[in-house]
């Protein structure tokens, strides 16, 4: 099941293999397997499943009747398009959160709680580039364009300089792009900032945050993913967001030398010290909604961009 083996090297469905058949109540046979969607020769969702037909042909299976697996093509009986999904949110009320959520590794201590209000942080010394147990809730990044948009809680007091919450298109502790607030660097007053890590280079903006518009009005971060482009942006309450900060998709779809990519970007929500405790007087940080909004994907059968 080898979707090279034409000698097509820009078929958008690459690596395919690592198949299990199965056979319906109906008779028909069908493949599951996995593969990986090159978009400018890089795949920013990692391994994803996909579905082919299958035929017994002198006692031996033949997967999509033998030819190239497209992704414009869908498996018999067809259902038409794909359709896009339903704008999903969660509020992390009682303990009924959905099931993709997932944290860095084996936490020390329990460090997020569910309140009424939302998702409560406890941040400690970690961040999102070490490899440790960061403060920090991650879900798979499912479409290759949609925008995930996180509520900060809002709170009174000041974050210290080391002090960050935001959230994050994350791959590795080497490639993660953040967007979040903090106390200024080399200013005073909290800022909103990005900040952007490929590899061994780290890209850094912040612009103050007003005082009039938070905590009054609500403070939403966001990070649109595109095919070719993530945006870091922000928003208060229902203004059009702001995006100062885009990236190649290309960062979020390889590893430094040396290391394999495989399982593809998550979209997080961090809190952390940055390499010092959570101050004891610090305020109580989190998010009390976190939205994802999809649209259509149209990505060509051939990895042409």
């Amino acid at each position: 099941m080898y979707n090279g083996q034409w000698g097509f090297d820009n078929l958008t469905v690459q690596s395919t293999g690592h198949a299990t058949m199965m056979k319906t109540a109906n008779g028909d046979w069908y493949a599951s397997f996995i593969a990986r969607q090159n978009i400018n020769e890089k795949a920013p969702l990692g391994r994803e499943t996909f579905l082919a037909n299958v035929e017994w042909r002198d006692g031996w299976p033949v997967f999509n009747n033998g030819k190239p697996i497209l992704l414009s093509e869908e498996v018999e009986p067809k259902s038409g398009p794909k359709k896009v999904p339903e704008k999903w949110v969660e509020k992390f009320k009682g303990s009924n959160w959905d099931k993709a959520w997932y944290q860095l590794r084996t936490p020390y201590t329990k460090n997020y709680e569910s309140t009424q209000k939302g998702l409560i942080l406890r941040p400690n010394v970690f961040g999102l580039s070490d490899r440790d147990t960061p403060v920090a809730l991650l879900r798979k990044q499912t479409s290759l364009n949609m925008t995930f948009s996180a509520e900060v809680l809002g709170f009174s007091g000041n974050l210290g300089p080391r002090n960050k919450v935001g959230i994050s298109a994350y791959l590795s502790e080497w490639q993660h792009q953040d967007i979040g607030i903090r106390g200024c660097v080399n200013q005073t007053g909290m800022c909103i900032y990005t900040e952007s890590f490929k590899n061994k280079t780290t890209t850094y903006w912040q612009t103050p945050l007003p005082k009039s518009d938070f905590p009054r009005r609500t403070l939403m971060l966001h990070v649109r993913c595109t095919p070719l482009l993530y945006q870091l942006g922000y928003s208060f309450r229902k203004d059009a967001p702001t995006y100062p900060t885009n990236i190649s998709s290309f960062w979020q779809a390889f590893g430094p030398e040396g290391y394999g990519v495989f399982s593809g970007a998550s979209l997080a929500l961090f809190g952390t010290g940055d390499g010092e405790p959570w101050p004891y007087n610090a305020p109580t940080v989190g998010f009390s909604k976190v939205t994802e909004t999809y649209f259509q994907e149209d990505i060509p059968g051939y990895d042409r961009w």
